[in-house]
């Protein structure tokens, strides 16, 4: 049973992040679109690149921020959200780590409609000069 629902998660979540009405981060409890850009001109890195609606260029790679309202409920979320590592930056601030990196936009907007998290968002890196 335990498999079925990991299966049917990942399912969700990889499904969640491949239609382009979904391509998405939650920015200050607001939508933030993406535009998935080819990987050819950025492959060097292994990420993934987007072009948020302002025209910013952004990598996502396999991790995510997460800040807390209430740090007890940490442990859960690794669980249910399949992390594979989990680094404290300070306060209430973690970096997660996902085993797949196609999961980490949908996996970051899962968990910033979680009631105790304050905000989470992929960990991006910006490239400068590219539009």
């Amino acid at each position: 049973m335990r498999k079925v629902k990991k299966v049917i998660f990942i399912t969700l979540l990889f499904a969640n992040s491949m239609l382009a009405e979904s391509l998405f981060y939650i920015k200050e409890g607001k939508k933030v679109h993406l535009e998935p850009l080819k990987t050819s001109s950025f492959s060097f890195d292994g990420k993934d690149y987007y072009k948020s609606e302002n025209g910013v260029v952004l990598g996502v790679d396999n991790s995510l921020l997460v800040s807390f309202k209430n740090v007890q409920n940490r442990l859960a979320y690794m669980r249910e959200f399949h992390v594979a590592k989990s680094k404290h930056i300070f306060g209430s601030l973690y970096k997660f780590t996902l085993s797949n990196k196609a999961q980490t936009i949908a996996t970051a907007n899962a968990l910033s409609l979680k009631k105790d998290v304050k905000y989470a968002h992929p960990n991006f890196s910006k490239k400068i000069g590219l539009r």
